[in-house]
Parts: structure tokens; C-alpha cells; sequence
């Protein structure tokens, strides 16, 4: 009896080692598969489905698996996501070099020809050093850079119509001299001028950051939202001028002389200046409007950099193939060139839509809407040359050839391309057709460094 009973205890002892064994070497698949999800600092949602799928396979619990996750989290250290900090880094150097090399000077009063150069070099200087210290412990991925970006421009635009609406931009007086119009330049308001544009780049940056903090954009969203801005600003631009009829931008007075009589500018027409000044205030009114349906549009979209450079592209083609299309079918009619804008504005506009719900069906990578891009390019050429050797000598039939080229190489790019969309292992019409996916995990050691690295696997069964 007590014989038996040690060993009823030796194979308890021996069952329990195994079952630890197992246990360890599960937690070290579990550990492995965590540490290659997080190596980029951040599990997505399909990496987390994957762990959880392989946590049940190996039988560990959830509370097995937060303990887990917390030492893990505690025992690596923190690292700042900063992939898009040179993006900011360039830019601001951009405008240190332009804007800032110009408006400091100003700033200062009369300088000479050397200020100038001198303080673009030390504004491309300052502005690595700045952006790069209020950068150094900011988590700043490519879609926050990019809504920071957005805002710089932004407020460069609103930097210059606020000039213009306070009659601070650069303007001119005029002295009516004999036949000649003597145009005399006003700088009186140049130091405040520069003032106003240096300090609304980096509120547009300080904006952006808010609003990327707010909304949390993906990096396609964010070059999106960028897209529809400016899109938008166009349109409102192109429908203003459609709607309100010019005024005559000057003042003018008579002069006679022994040639006859002529007109000498005077100044410019208040009439002119309300008109635009209201162009100006419908144009700034138009970005938080775009913003606000931007947001709205992009909601749950979550666009990669492959899509928005694929809307784009289609904004681009769209102004272009409208272009076409007039030369095609209205190449002799009496369209007002306000009339024509509008209408390149809404050809543009359907073209991005049509991409859009393209690339809802799809996943564009990077690479593929370069080589979407190419290939359209590749095929206006080839429809221009066919033009060119044929001799063909009118606007409509050279844009004809061009405009179907452009579209077969588009769509010839699109028929090679691999662009469905990831997780799309059926139709939609196999309803008959069972098809099961398993994940799997093994492990091989790495000679660099000797720690093992974790090799994902799917383990597949089809029925039908």
C-alpha cells in the first residue's frame, strides 16, 4: 500500500513537471508571437486577432494572458514612434529657407543683398534645430506629421489672405505722367506683412497637431484631408467667379494730348476690392467646411498612403481629362473661361469619386499606385505618338487618342495589378465551398543574435 502510493506520487510529480514543461514552452510561443506583433511598438487589430486565435489554441486563459502582457510591456522599454518626423523636419526647413530667409530681414528694416542670403542660411539652420527640439520627445507618426504639414500650409494660406483682407499686401499708387503710367510701390505695410505670414505657419502647425490629437487620422486620412481642402478651396474659387461677374480692376482718368485721348490708372476700384476681399472670406470659409466633411467622408475608412495617393492621382487626371473632353466636344463653342473652370473643377471632382469607390473595393500599396500612375502616363504617350505619326493636326482628334490611351493604360495596369483586398479568400458565390484558416507559430533561432524568431504559418482545409 505504501508502496502504491509512491507511485501514485511519482507519476503526479512527473505529470506535473510535464504539464509545467508544456506550460513554459506555451508561454514561450505566446511571448514570441507577442513580441513579433509588437515589434513596431503597436499591435494592429488583425495581429491581435492572430494572438488571441493562438492564446485559445494553447489553452491559456485571460488572466494568463494580461500577466503576461504586463511583464512584457514593463520589461521592454518605451520607444517613441517618430517615423514621420523628418517629413516636418524638411518642410520647416523649406520655409525657413523661403519664407523665414525673406521675412526676417524685412522684419529688421532696409538691409542689403548679403541679409538676405545670410538670414536664409540661418533660417534653414534655426528651423532643423527648432523643429527638431520640439520634436525630440513627441510621438509623432507619419499621419500626425502629415496633419501638422497640412496646418503649416493652411496657415500660410490664411497668412496671405488676412494681408489682403487688412490691405497689408504689397499694393501700388499711381502717378498718371503723360502716356505712361508711373506705378510707385507702397512698403509701408511690409514689416507687419511678413509678421502676419511668419506667424501663421506655425499656428497652422499648432492647429494640426490639435486636430490630429483629436480625430487621430490614419496617415492616408490625413494626405486625404490635405486633398480636400485644397479641392475644395478650388471650387469655391471657381464658383465664386462663375456666379459674381468681375469688376474692372482699376480707376482710370482721361489725358489728352497732341496723339489723342487716352486713360491713366488712378488707383484700384473699390468695387474690385470688395469683390475679392468676399472671393477671399467664401475661400477660408471653405476649409473648416472641408475638414468637417473630410472627417465625415473618411469616417472608418482608415486609408492607407497607397489610397490617398490614388485620389490624388485621380484629382490630377480629372482636370486633365476634362481638359481632353472640351477639346473633344466643345472645342468650338463659346464657353466662358469661368464657365470651362467650373466645369474642370466637377470633372476632377466625379474622377476622385469614381477612384474612391475604386479603392473601397481594393488595397492599393504604395508601389501599386506608382505603377497605376506610370501606367496611365505610359499610355497617354503611347495615344500621343499614334497622334503624331498620324499626321493628326486638330486639338479634339490628338486629345481623343491621348484621353483613350491614358484610360487602356489605366485600365491594362489595373488588370496585372494584385489589388484585393487582404483577407478575400472567397467569393462571394462560394457559398458551397467550406474553407477553414488555422494559424500556427514556429519558432527558429536567428544566428545574430541567438533569440528566437517566430515564423508565422496558416494551416488550411478545404471542403467541398
Amino acid at each position: 500500500m505504501k508502496m502504491t502510493y509512491y507511485y501514485i506520487t511519482l507519476v503526479c510529480l512527473m505529470f506535473s513537471i510535464s504539464f509545467a514543461q508544456e506550460l513554459a514552452e506555451t508561454d514561450s510561443v505566446y511571448v514570441n508571437a507577442w513580441k513579433l506583433a509588437n515589434s513596431d511598438d503597436k499591435i494592429d487589430s488583425n495581429e491581435r486577432s492572430f494572438l488571441d486565435i493562438l492564446a485559445k489554441s494553447r489553452g491559456l486563459n485571460q488572466a494568463d494572458i494580461q500577466a503576461m502582457e504586463i511583464e512584457l510591456k514593463i520589461t521592454q522599454p518605451d520607444k517613441l514612434d517618430q517615423s514621420g518626423r523628418w517629413p516636418l523636419v524638411a518642410q520647416n526647413m523649406v520655409l525657413g529657407a523661403s519664407l523665414y530667409g525673406w521675412g526676417v530681414p524685412t522684419v529688421f528694416g532696409d538691409v542689403d543683398g548679403q541679409w538676405y542670403i545670410g538670414s536664409t542660411m540661418l533660417s534653414v539652420g534655426g528651423a532643423f534645430y527648432y523643429t527638431h527640439q520640439y520634436t525630440q520627445n513627441m510621438e509623432i507618426d507619419h499621419a500626425r506629421s502629415q496633419m501638422m504639414r497640412n496646418g503649416a500650409l493652411v496657415g500660410l494660406r490664411f497668412g496671405f489672405a488676412l494681408n489682403t483682407l487688412f490691405n497689408l499686401h504689397e499694393t501700388y499708387y499711381f502717378e498718371g505722367t503723360n502716356i505712361e503710367d508711373a506705378q510707385i510701390r507702397d512698403t509701408k505695410n511690409e514689416k507687419i506683412r511678413a509678421l502676419m505670414l511668419m506667424a501663421a505657419v506655425p499656428a497652422g502647425i499648432y492647429l494640426g497637431d490639435k486636430l490630429y490629437q483629436k480625430d487621430k487620422p490614419s496617415n492616408g486620412d490625413a494626405w486625404t484631408l490635405g486633398l480636400t481642402s485644397a479641392a475644395m478651396d478650388f471650387t469655391v474659387f471657381t464658383l465664386y467667379n462663375r456666379l459674381f461677374s468681375e469688376p474692372e480692376e482699376y480707376l482710370y482718368r482721361n489725358e489728352t494730348n497732341d496723339w489723342g485721348t487716352y486713360k491713366v490708372k488712378t488707383g484700384i476700384s473699390p468695387e474690385y476690392t470688395k469683390w475679392k476681399n468676399r472671393r477671399i472670406i467664401a475661400g477660408l470659409a471653405s476649409y473648416p467646411c472641408s475638414y468637417y466633411l473630410g472627417t465625415k467622408f473618411n469616417q472608418n475608412k482608415m486609408y492607407t498612403f497607397g489610397d490617398a495617393l490614388m485620389l490624388y492621382e485621380a484629382y490630377a487626371y480629372g482636370l486633365l481629362n476634362s481638359l481632353y473632353l472640351y477639346n473633344i466636344f466643345l472645342e468650338n463653342s463659346d464657353i466662358e473661361f469661368e464657365t470651362l473652370m467650373v466645369m474642370f473643377s466637377a470633372g476632377a471632382a466625379a474622377q476622385t469619386y469614381y477612384v474612391d469607390r475604386l479603392i473601397s473595393k481594393n488595397d492599393f500599396t504604395f508601389g501599386q499606385s506608382i505603377l497605376m500612375n506610370l501606367g496611365s502616363l505610359a499610355g497617354m504617350a503611347f495615344g500621343a505618338g499614334l497622334g503624331v505619326i498620324g499626321e493628326v493636326d486638330n486639338a479634339s482628334g490628338f486629345s481623343m487618342l491621348a484621353l483613350l490611351g491614358e484610360v487602356g493604360g489605366a485600365a491594362l495596369t489595373y488588370s496585372i495589378l494584385d489589388v484585393a483586398p487582404n483577407g478575400s479568400l472567397m467569393s462571394e458565390n462560394a457559398s458551397d465551398i467550406k474553407f477553414n484558416l488555422n494559424p500556427t507559430f514556429l519558432t527558429e533561432s536567428t544566428s545574430d543574435n541567438g533569440k528566437p524568431r517566430l515564423i508565422p504559418g496558416l494551416s488550411a482545409s478545404l471542403r467541398f
